[in-house]
């Protein structure tokens, strides 16, 4: 991680170059999050599903999604966001106006599952009662707080993420 932040902030110096290189290192950062909460998810569940866009059937989602597991008839979508946020009062009203455009997000690409739920039923084997869906920070912030009762995402830090595949793992179990 250090020497990812030490080349965006030297990239960062160079004329012109400040929108494309921090794109490019910001997308390289996302993407070790999004294995890394794969990794994770796959020692509950070792059927998960990331980086899914294309169907093997010939469909394709919406966009891609970062990672999806099946527990007990349940599907669950996550999308991961490793972000920086803004302490200060207009920082805090971005940071909540740029969650709920991943929300409406996420919920186009719920949306996607649900009309191709046939496909990950038979890739699964199991019948799937319910499509639930997860926004995960890499931290927890002012939008994993104030967002929470919004809508029918549950927004979450990595940590409490974690907690949550245990919970979900537990009660398969039972």
């Amino acid at each position: 991680a250090y020497s990812i932040i030490l080349h965006k902030l030297e990239f960062n110096l160079l004329e012109g170059c400040r929108s494309v290189n921090s794109e490019i290192i910001d997308k390289k950062v996302k993407k070790r999050f999004e294995h890394e909460v794969a990794s994770f998810i796959s020692l509950y569940f070792p059927d998960v599903m990331s980086n899914v866009h294309k169907l093997s059937c010939g469909k394709s989602l919406s966009n891609e999604i970062d990672a999806i597991f099946v527990c007990d008839h349940k599907l669950f979508i996550v999308e991961c966001k490793d972000v920086s946020f803004q302490y200060t009062p207009y920082g805090f009203m971005g940071d909540l106006s740029d969650a709920r455009k991943y929300i409406k997000k996420l919920n186009k690409k719920k949306k996607s599952v649900i009309d191709n739920l046939d496909y990950f039923e038979e890739y699964y084997g199991t019948r799937i009662q319910e499509v639930r869906s997860f926004l995960v920070y890499r931290t927890a912030s002012i939008v994993t707080e104030m967002i929470d009762e919004e809508n029918d995402t549950e927004i979450m830090a990595f940590e409490q993420f974690k907690d949550e595949v245990k919970k979900i793992a537990e009660e398969e179990a039972w």
